[in-house]
Parts: structure tokens; sequence; C-alpha cells
């Protein structure tokens, strides 16, 4: 399944083309490409159906007429100081105002001290420019490529570049011709040498400088030397370029590599080290403050989502408790008056036990209490209620017979509590003292 995507696109003469690639198990494969025109991209309908055909991260790509490409070496390995460093050689090499330019630095080799670098610059007008029809529509590029650097890419991934030696690649293509000139397959120069082909003197010239530009700064011979020509390309100027070059020139089609598009797109989606990338800062600090408010807003629809659900299902539960509960008492409501019924019939099975139960008689009490009751004390009064109580009454010689007789009550099994109470000792003509005592003979009437 696709995870990431990028999106090359260039566009001449209202002619757009694209090519999108695909992040899969696999490596990355082509997912979509297309060619369309369209004359007037202000026009919001067609353009917004074909800005509906990209994916992922976008990237446009620059002609090399309207770049600055050059292959330096820096006294450094560290890549903190890489930026810093090539900024020192903008002015050596740039035309353009330096608040005027922005710049790209592309490591090509990384040796003991020094590193190879390539320096990618443009005007910030003819980015603007490029991107307009882009910006007008609310999209903003991930990165500007230059187009030269697409076709450099398509060389080396099919294997058409030497390895060893001088070599010299001489491009032409709908919008201009271009020079390459490599050192054991590393870039020493890449020039552009006009935007027309049409017009052999002026190409030649170019092609003439630039070759003495290169054996100047390089020295060397060269000992290959490639035409990469698009469809339409005249015979005469390929002939032209030959008489020029000290090796006799191989010419091929450029229709047999990959797209420019898909060379643009490999370059961003499988460089090892970032690729030269021209895009504009004011867009990089634009998408990330767009990604923020999309991070924000999609952390918001969150929140307020969980929100809603939590309200939900608080009022839910609240909504289901009091269901369960009214079923719950519509249920009760049933039971009642048979639990009622049960109740009642528990009660008169105990009543009916106890009057049943020999054990519990008023004889087998006083029982109990006669053969707990010592000599000099005397029962007057006993009040019996089976299951429940025993009031005695009575009086004693002696008031400790009394005490020995609620021991003896209270060494009797039968009774479950033994409560000693208005002691009255003799008074007048009256010689003994008398005495109450509640029995208690179940658990539920103590």
């Amino acid at each position: 399944m696709s995870q990431k995507s990028i999106t090359a696109v260039t566009w001449h003469e209202s002619q757009w083309e694209w090519t999108v690639l695909a992040e899969q198990k696999g490596g990355w494969v082509v997912t979509g490409r297309g060619v369309e025109t369209i004359q007037d991209s202000s026009q919001p309908e067609p353009f917004q159906k074909l800005v509906a055909q990209w994916h992922g991260q976008l990237w446009l790509t620059l002609p090399a007429s309207q770049a600055l490409l050059r292959a330096i070496t820096l006294p450094t390995t560290d890549p903190a100081e890489l930026g810093s460093m090539a900024e020192l050689q903008l002015d050596k090499f740039s035309p353009f105002p330096a608040e005027n330019t922005v710049m790209a630095v592309e490591v090509l080799e990384r040796q003991e001290k020094t590193t190879r670098v390539l320096l990618a610059m443009a005007q910030r007008e003819a980015i603007t420019a490029l991107a307009a029809p882009l910006l007008a529509a609310g999209l903003l590029p991930a990165g500007v490529g230059v187009d030269v650097l697409g076709w450099w890419q398509n060389l080396k991934a099919a294997g058409k570049l030497a390895g060893h030696g001088r070599e010299l690649i001489i491009l032409l293509t709908a919008t201009g011709a271009v020079l390459l000139a490599f050192q054991d397959g590393q870039p020493l120069l890449l020039r552009t040498l006009g935007q027309s082909i049409v017009n052999h003197t002026e190409l030649i010239e170019e092609l003439d400088f630039a070759l003495l530009s290169l054996e100047a700064e390089w020295g060397g011979a060269v000992h290959q030397v490639a035409i990469w020509r698009a469809p339409g390309s005249s015979a005469a100027l390929i002939e032209a370029i030959q008489m020029h070059t000290e090796v006799r020139a191989t010419v091929h089609d450029l229709g047999a590599l990959p797209t420019l598009t898909e060379g643009l797109a490999r370059r961003a989606a499988e460089a090892t080290a970032p690729p030269a990338n021209l895009v504009l800062p004011d867009w990089l600090k634009l998408e990330r403050q767009r990604q923020l408010r999309r991070r924000l807003t999609v952390g918001g629809v969150i929140v307020g989502l969980c929100w809603v659900l939590g309200l939900a299902a608080v009022i839910g539960g609240s909504q289901w408790r009091k269901h369960i509960t009214a079923q719950l008492q519509r249920e009760l409501a049933l039971l009642e008056p048979s639990a009622a019924e049960i109740r009642q019939q528990q009660t008169r099975i105990r009543l009916l036990q106890q009057y049943a139960d020999p054990s519990g008689s008023a004889l087998e009490n006083l029982r109990d209490i006669s053969a707990a009751l010592p000599d000099g004390v005397k029962i007057t009064s006993l009040t019996f209620v089976k299951g429940q109580t025993i009031n005695l009454r009575g009086e004693a010689d002696d008031a400790k017979n009394i005490y020995t007789f609620q021991q003896g009550l209270k060494g009797a099994s039968r009774f479950k509590q033994v409560q000693l109470h208005s002691i009255t000792p003799p008074a007048g003509k009256q010689t003994h003292t008398g005495f109450s005592v509640t029995l208690s003979l179940g658990e539920e009437a103590s």
C-alpha cells in the first residue's frame, strides 16, 4: 500500500507535464503521469481538474536557462558549514543581486578534508513567475528543481554515463540546449547553451565558449561526447555540433529515457542526501503555518468529537439507567403482592413451629427455672410469652441468693439473655428482698 507520494510538474507554453511516484514495498513506482494543454491556467475548473491528479509533495521544474549551476569544492566536511561557505562563493559566480537570489547546495562527493557540492542559483522573480498558476490556486510547492538535473538523474538511472574519463553530454530539448561535463561520473560543468535550438550560429558560439571555460578551469582531454536530442532537432544542428568537438559525438533520442518529470520526482524521492531545492523560504514558512493550522483544526475537531461522544455517552447512560430503573420498578410492582403473601406464610409457619415445638413450652422453661432456683428464693409471679420472654417476680431471704439464682439461669442454654432488675430491699415489717428477672427465649426478642 502506498505510504508517500511525490509529484513533479513542468510546464512550457501552456503545456503541463507531470509524473506521480508512490512509495511501495518494492520501492518508488509511477502511479500517474500525463500531459495536458491549458491555454488559460487562471480558469479554475480545468486547472482544478488537472491539480486533482497530483498527490503528495509537489516539485516544480525550473528551466536551466533561468538558473545557474556550478560544481565547486569546499574546504570542509561539516554539513553545518556547507551553507555558509557556499554563500561566500555566491558573489563569485552569481550575476544576480544577493538579496534577490535563492541558492541551494547539494552534496556530490565527500573526501577526507573537502566536500564537492553543486550550487544552484536563481532569481526569486523567476521562481515566483514559474509558480504563479499554482500559487493562484492555493498550492505551495514543496520543491523547485532544475530540468537539467532531472535529465542527469535519468541518464544515471539508465546507465548512460561513463564511469571513467572526461565525458560531454549535450541535451537538445524543447526548452533549449544544455551542456553537461563529467569527470569519472561526477559533474564538472552544467551550463545552458541557449533557449533556442533553431539558431545554429548562436548555439555553436555558446558551445565553443563553454568548452573553453571547461578547459581553462579543469583542463584535460575529452574522451566521449554524446548528443541527446528531443523530437524535432535538426540534423544540420547535430552535424554542426559534431564538427566543433574533438571526439565524434554519438547521437541518442531523449525519448528512450524516462520523462523529465519522472527524473525530477526520483531525484526528490530516492536521493540519499537532500537534492538541490530552490523553493522560496517564504513558501516553507507559509506551509509550516498551514500544517500547524491543519493540526490545530484536526485537534479541535477531535476534541469536539470526543466531547460530543462523551456527552452523548453520559446522556445515553443516564437514559439507559432510567429505563432500567423503571423496568425494575415495574417488575417489582408485579412481584410485590406475591412476595408479601410469601412473607405472611413464612410468619405463620414460624409461629406454628414455635407452638408445635415442645422444647419451648412453658413446662420445659419452668423446669429449667426450678432447677436454677436455690433455697431461700421463692417465685411469686411468672409471665410466659412463648418463644419470646419470661418475666419472673419473686422474693428471697437473702440478696445473695438472688444473684445465685441469676447465675443458675445464665447457665441454662435455653435462656438467651438474663436480665436482673427491680431488687427491693426489706422495709418495715417486710423481711424478704424482692426482685424481678426477664428471660429472653429467642434472638429476635432480645
